[in-house]
């Protein structure tokens, strides 16, 4: 039996209109479609799309429409396009073309702000793109060769979530002349760095003794093998600038050891880090058999992070700090289970007395979300969840890398706040939590309570197409995230649930740029935010003048 998948369509359609009319008197119609009473009108939209440098027109750019029409169409090579019969309302006009990148692109998320009406008004247009960046340069050694197959680092800090992060913003390697080149690179501040040991240690290591040199573990532009002393590269849009690296041949060492706690027949994972976190491209040679490893690597201090599952697929780590400068022959790596940490969560209601929430046979509900964030950029987060492989299940933050974090708590219920957060005698509100290798940890300690404040208020001075970042800062719990609030216009804000204390409220134009989980880097803006204080169930307004990042 076969059957037309255009007919089907179509049968499918006219079962829904059927079942449309009866159950609500009429048929369901498409938002924007037209009616016999109200048709929809439609109008042209015409523009250019144009570089952002130059200002000149670019040609067979793609032009897409977003909103309530969603059309495409390219530019001629005089940069301009058109649509015929665009419906009324609002739309939003973007751009794409390798080699470019939209100006609004990063500002999407709010995209009505950069809307346009269309209308029998509606006037012509202009898209602006943005020219890549460009870094290209040249590789060689001290007499003048050039490096073939050296690894090319770009790394960029950048504000996430109100952190700033550090990023490998690209990667390339050079060709057999020493030459490279990193492209798609936007406006912004990198530091380039060249690796060029890791195809000469995958010979190096069967080598003799004799023949031991290679190069700098990385090297930073213009010269330096650490990250902070290094020159960041400021790109401008479109730009292209050239860079050159003279690497000096230096001493080579046999690093050999073996790794203990590797299952039988596994593979361990070596990572290498330099003292700023960055991973290391260095060959290492393991064998499986017998859990031994070898590798090459010139003078310095490093981190080796050695990881493997065990046969229960739980990760087995160990990290050690080693300073190279000689060889070192026998160096011994025990793996041990990443430590986990249970948390224990209880809800205190206001007129009733403290109980811990059990949640049902299974163990604990997940009343809150629990984010360890780093403060090594090298070091991944973790987050809480249920252990499945437990019964019954508990709820834990598994298989924490040793650092320390900031401990970010938060309600999953929207009438709910985090009154406190303990491990054992550690305030985790004000504190970070340390790991240490092979030290157990005390459970987390969460309390709820439902007795909250709400405040309420508008952002002064803010303009009709503002979207304002609202910040309202706890100053008693230092180590937890601002609750981050979008405020459009002169619009009110109202925010429920707060805990009881002392806050600053900020309002800023963006945050994109604005390091605020560091108190010292908001304390910059203090002036400017406004203060209030909160009871358990009370309630407060402010009014709070925009900042603008710009000025």
């Amino acid at each position: 039996m076969s059957f037309s998948p255009t007919g089907a369509g179509v049968l499918l359609a006219g079962c829904i209109c059927f079942l449309a009319q009866n159950a609500l008197g009429q048929v369901l119609r498409p938002l924007g479609a037209s009616t016999d009473e109200h048709p929809v009108k439609k109008y042209k939209i015409e523009g250019t799309v144009i570089n952002s440098v130059t200002g000149e027109a670019v040609p067979r750019a793609l032009v897409q429409l977003m909103g309530q029409a969603q059309e495409s169409v390219l530019t001629g090579g005089d940069g301009r396009f058109h649509f015929d019969a665009v419906p009324e309302g609002q739309v939003a006009v973007t751009g794409v073309k390798p080699g470019f990148f939209d100006q609004m692109e990063r500002k999407r998320r709010y995209w009505m702000q950069y809307a346009i009406t269309v209308g029998p008004d509606t006037k012509p247009i202009t898209v602006t793109l943005v020219p890549e960046g460009v870094i290209h340069g040249h590789v060689e050694d001290a007499n003048g060769e050039p490096i073939e197959n050296a690894q090319i680092r770009v790394t960029q800090f950048r504000i996430q979530e109100g952190r700033k992060e550090r990023q490998e913003a690209a990667y390339g390697k050079t060709d057999e002349e020493g030459n490279f080149r990193i492209a798609d690179l936007r406006q912004g501040a990198y530091y380039v760095g060249v690796e060029a040991n890791f195809s000469r240690l995958q010979n190096l290591i069967e080598q003799s003794k004799k023949n031991r040199e290679g190069y700098p573990a990385v090297v930073y532009y213009p010269n330096s093998p650490d990250l902070s002393a290094a020159q960041p590269v400021n790109l401008t849009p479109g730009q292209r600038i050239e860079l050159q690296f003279s690497l000096k041949r230096e001493p080579m060492f046999h690093v050999s050891g073996k790794v203990t706690g590797v299952p039988p027949g596994m593979s361990a994972n070596f990572q290498w880090l330099d003292l700023t976190g960055g991973s290391l491209a260095f060959a290492m040679q393991f064998e499986r058999q017998d859990s031994t490893f070898k590798t090459m690597v010139p003078a310095g201090t490093y981190l080796v992070r050695v990881t493997a599952p065990d046969n229960n697929r739980h990760a087995l780590m160990a990290q050690q700090a080693i300073t190279v400068g000689s060889d070192i022959p026998d160096l011994r790596i025990a793996l041990a289970r990443l430590p986990s940490v249970p948390v224990m969560v209880w809800s205190e209601a206001a007129k009733e007395p403290r109980s811990q929430d059990a949640g049902g046979p299974d163990g604990p509900r997940p009343e809150v979300n629990v984010r360890l964030v780093a403060d090594d950029s090298s070091n991944r987060g973790a987050w809480g969840n249920f252990d499945q492989q437990e019964t019954p299940r508990s709820f834990k933050v598994r298989e924490i890398l040793p650092g320390k974090y900031s401990v970010e708590v938060t309600p999953t219920t929207s009438d709910k706040y985090i009154q406190s957060v303990r491990c054992g005698t550690l305030d985790l509100l004000r504190e970070k939590l340390v790991v240490q290798p092979g030290v157990q940890l005390q459970p987390i300690e969460v309390v709820l309570r439902d007795d909250g404040a709400t405040l309420g208020g508008k952002v002064n001075n803010a303009s009709a197409d503002l979207v304002a970042s609202l910040l309202i800062v706890p100053q008693s719990a230092p180590t937890q995230p601002a609750r981050l609030i979008q405020v459009f216009g002169a619009a009110e804000f109202r925010s429920t649930a707060l805990p009881p204390g002392d806050y600053k409220v900020f309002a800023f134009d963006s945050v994109d740029q604005i390091e605020y989980s560091n108190p010292e880097s908001l304390g910059r803006y203090a002036s400017k935010a406004a203060t209030v204080s909160l009871s358990a169930n009370g309630k407060a307004n402010v009014t709070v003048d925009v900042i603008r990042t710009g000025e």
